[in-house]
């Protein structure tokens, strides 16, 4: 995953196609007072909430592979 500037979205992902790594856009990152929002295909909007750990991190950390 990565987090690059809408303006240079296009210009990135030619970039990672010439090295044959597929990207897509998925979201965008915007300020706090927005909210946390899933935007669906439709258009409708869901609320998400923050959580405490990623489970990723929650695995990690339970097998000691966490930094």
């Amino acid at each position: 995953m990565s987090v690059v500037e809408p303006e240079r979205a296009g210009e990135r992902g030619e970039t990672l196609l010439e090295i044959s790594v597929e990207a897509s856009v998925i979201g965008e990152v915007r300020p706090p007072g927005d909210g946390r929002v899933l935007v669906l295909k439709d258009g409708g909007r869901i609320d998400i909430e923050a959580v405490d750990q990623d489970e990723v991190y929650r695995i990690l950390e339970k097998y000691g592979m966490g930094g």
